[in-house]
């Protein structure tokens, strides 16, 4: 969820109105063509491209096949000089967390002063375990932030929204947020490696320790429900201006849409993590994704391959692109790709500060939920990583995208997810079974 600020005053309404005509007709002529899908006994062969052009518009838009090569940077095989141009580096995956708490919902009862309570709880049963530890004051800063007598609000001053805690070289950060009209407590952490450690009081915490010590078990002992766990991965040195990469994943994450289900997230998947088939235009949209993947696909067999460029460019490219295809859905999607700006990089969060909201360098998957302790938090973080590592190697080994569509707001029987999973860790990612198990969530 999103972090106070102007947006949680805003009234978000949701629903499924159908699109007028005029509204349709004025898709058709952003989205700038129109691919018919061919006969089974043609397939593999191009699609049939046709211009749409309004009358108000002169431009010629480019034939389909000729966007897909300039936006993914796609080169005749033989230009890039070796088979590892596109390979990914997992073991520079940088995690960052956002974990997330509904507040109980009280009768007359501002929910933002609900979770100020809550935050007031958590610094006093954290300065507890604190002592217990033994770790001195001097290992501990606690700076509050709170609403002043000058916020336009006269009901919010005083208002005590955020809490920035420092323990050793371990950061964590817990503040008021809002979705649907409930309070949510959430907690962001020092970004980390997947077995990195922390020093605290001359002893080194891996970050799961940390969780469990100052998090998980102190919302436990508050008695609050977890909500979304939303997980940021820094992509701008692990992978880099790897376009193709990043659309294997957009569409391998449509494809999987039925992991809502598995972390019991299905319920807000139409809001929070709005996936192409739960857009307005749906029917269209799914269409039009599954005629670029058939067409990429022909591109491989041609022998086009990926080249990389720079990272800012490679992703400006495929936001362009993917919005260009399934329509702009804004940043409630299950994957938000980093928004890279010139001359900003992952420096604050290789010196371990908390980054909010990263977004300049990091993916934001937005379809887990939050864990329920430490040994969960680096299972998904294996989960996650085998999964991107097997998406390099399709792309490595030039296979065809594969997209079949699910919509998560039509939830399928348990016994069947719990079997999608367990295939899916088992035989595509190589986990063993006690990794799905401990991670499901139905």
């Amino acid at each position: 969820m999103q972090a106070i600020d102007t947006e949680i005053w805003k009234k978000v309404q949701h629903g499924s109105n159908v699109n007028t005509d005029a509204e349709q007709k004025s898709q058709i002529k952003h989205s700038g063509f129109k691919v018919n899908s061919l006969p089974a006994e043609e397939v593999g062969k191009h699609c049939l491209i046709e211009h749409q052009r309004s009358t108000e518009d002169t431009c010629n838009f480019p034939a389909l096949r000729e966007r897909i090569i300039t936006d993914l940077h796609l080169v005749k095989n033989g230009v890039v000089s070796t088979r590892n141009a596109c390979q990914i580096f997992p073991e520079k995956f940088m995690f960052g967390e956002e974990f997330e708490y509904w507040a109980p919902e009280i009768t007359d009862r501002n929910p933002f002063w609900v979770v100020n309570d809550l935050l007031i709880s958590w610094e006093k049963e954290l300065r507890d375990k604190v002592r217990m530890l033994g770790i001195p004051d001097s290992e501990l800063l606690v700076v509050r932030q709170e609403w002043g007598k000058d916020h336009p609000c006269e009901a919010m001053r005083g208002l005590f929204y955020a809490l920035t805690v420092k323990i050793g070289s371990w950061h964590c950060k817990g503040f008021i947020d809002f979705w649907k009209g409930r309070g949510l407590l959430e907690f962001n952490t020092s970004p980390y490696r997947l077995d990195q450690t922390f020093l605290v009081n001359a002893k080194t915490y891996t970050p799961y320790e940390l969780f469990d010590l100052f998090i998980f078990s102190i919302c436990n002992k508050m008695s609050l429900e977890p909500s979304s766990g939303h997980k940021h991965v820094d992509f701008s040195e692990s992978v880099g201006g790897n376009t193709e990469f990043l659309f294997r994943l957009l569409v391998d994450v449509e494809d999987k849409a039925w992991l809502c289900s598995a972390f019991n997230m299905e319920l807000h998947s139409s809001t929070s993590t709005k996936f192409v088939v739960q857009s307005q235009d749906a029917d269209k949209r799914e269409q039009e994704l599954k005629n670029v993947i058939s067409l990429f696909n022909s591109l491989l067999a041609e022998g086009y391959v990926h080249e990389k460029e720079g990272f800012h460019t490679s992703l400006h490219k495929l936001n362009l692109f993917w919005n260009f295809v399934t329509g702009s859905l804004g940043r409630f999607v299950p994957v938000h790709l980093p928004q890279p700006e010139h001359g900003k990089g992952n420096a604050q969060a290789k010196s371990g500060q908390i980054v909010n909201r990263p977004t300049n360098v990091t993916a934001e998957f937005r379809f887990f939920n939050t864990p329920r302790n430490g040994n969960e938090v680096r299972l998904l973080n294996i989960f996650l990583s085998e999964w991107l590592k097997q998406l390099n190697k399709k792309q490595l080994d030039k296979s065809n995208v594969k997209y079949t569509s699910y919509n998560p707001e039509k939830p399928q029987e348990k016994e069947k997810t719990a079997k999608m999973m367990e295939c899916f860790c088992n035989q595509e990612l190589g986990l063993p079974a006690s990794h799905y198990k401990q991670i499901l969530r139905i």
